[in-house]
């Protein structure tokens, strides 16, 4: 699903677009489609928010699949070019700069593995995706609505005690080496499978990912 402000979900220009209020809004909808039970898939800063929702709802967690993503977020620091939109101003050019065009070569050059994988419809519907229903108001809002503290550090340390495993893409640059470090250290996964991609490692190994997952759940939930 989308979270608010994303995607093709509702985008109120009024809204609340932080994490604990994305987490919120998670729980909303898994009580409104009567999911007593789920196995996440997690990535970027669906991550962090969705680890927020496990801790306080591990008896509806089952199990975690971890890919690219940020658990340790005390004092975190946005790589390029997720700084760039929280800077008033550069914010606005950036976020007018983003087209189907500089969408497609800015993530075969930095968010793919094998550019391949990441053909121009795909950039258009990500630029549609993220601009339509005035998306990059509720955007910029998402992107300043990070909480970077130790409280919430420590409320995402919660998920310890639920099986998770980790699917990383291995030529991962935005994130730093010491988030995939923290993940191995702090929640013990089952297995930590590395395959070839980058950060958006569903557009470069979707059906490798599959695999992994299929693998994670038969053995061990």
């Amino acid at each position: 699903f989308d979270f608010p402000g994303m995607g093709l979900s509702e985008k109120p220009s009024n809204r609340d677009y932080s994490w604990s209020s994305q987490k919120r809004s998670m729980l909303e909808l898994m009580d409104v489609l009567e999911l007593d039970e789920m196995h996440l898939v997690i990535h970027d800063i669906g991550g962090p928010i969705a680890s927020m929702f496990a801790a306080e709802n591990k008896e509806r967690v089952k199990s975690i699949t971890i890919l690219n993503t940020l658990l340790k977020v005390n004092n975190f620091q946005k790589p390029f070019p997720m700084w760039t939109f929280t800077i008033p101003y550069l914010n606005n050019l950036f976020i007018a700069m983003a087209t189907p065009l500089t969408m497609h070569l800015g993530i075969k050059q930095k968010g793919v593995h094998d550019s391949s994988a990441f053909t121009y419809d795909v950039a258009t519907a990500w630029h549609y995706m993220l601009k339509n229903n005035n998306g990059q108001e509720s955007f910029l809002k998402i992107m300043n609505g990070f909480e970077t503290d130790e409280e919430t550090e420590e409320l995402i340390r919660g998920i310890k005690g639920i099986p998770c495993h980790v699917v990383w893409g291995k030529y991962e640059s935005s994130l730093k080496a010491e988030q995939l470090e923290y993940v191995k250290e702090e929640f013990d996964p089952v297995s930590v499978d590395m395959v070839p991609g980058a950060h958006f490692i569903q557009e470069d190994n979707a059906e490798v990912i599959s695999s992994h997952i299929i693998t994670f759940l038969e053995r061990s939930v």
